[in-house]
């Protein structure tokens, strides 16, 4: 029976060592830095400038020779333009936000997320100068201190 006592005993002090370490998760801080998150967010944007100048050459060896139609445009659009972007917006939203810049950040991440369902929602607007529905995440990106991401919008 002591045995048992034991075994409760050891439990009950796990379980409260357990609660002590859950409690107010609300004190706990960004170990990203400002420059750690634009280095993270520029790479990400490289990354995506990269993978649509993969597939931009991609589509313009099938496409050699051929009138473009509006429908292979925006065929093109969304394979080219529009998918690196989503997959950006995507990485850029699950960066960690410096502390005190996390209404700045999500300002910047709302805004590459609404271009990027504008011009999903109308492709041909990715061809507008300058940067169609992606100016004002540039902006705000540029703002910010991002250089491949102000560029890339």
């Amino acid at each position: 029976m002591r045995l048992r006592t034991q075994i409760f005993a050891l439990i009950v002090v796990a379980i409260a060592v357990l609660i002590a370490g859950c409690g107010g998760g609300d004190d706990t801080t960004s170990s990203v830095t400002k420059a750690q998150f634009i280095r993270q967010a520029d790479k990400i944007c490289n990354h995506a400038d990269k993978r649509q100048e993969v597939l931009s050459k991609k589509f313009s060896i099938e496409a050699a020779g051929k009138n473009a139609t509006k429908a292979d445009q925006i065929r093109i659009l969304r394979a080219v333009g529009l998918q690196p972007l989503k997959l950006e917006g995507e990485e850029l939203g699950a960066l960690e936000a410096p502390d005190g810049d996390e209404e700045q950040v999500e300002e910047m991440v709302s805004a590459f997320e609404d271009a990027f369902a504008e011009a999903d929602a109308e492709p041909l607007s990715m061809l507008q100068e300058p940067n169609g529905p992606y100016a004002q995440a540039g902006k705000l990106a540029a703002a910010y201190g991002l250089k491949a991401c102000a560029d890339a919008a």
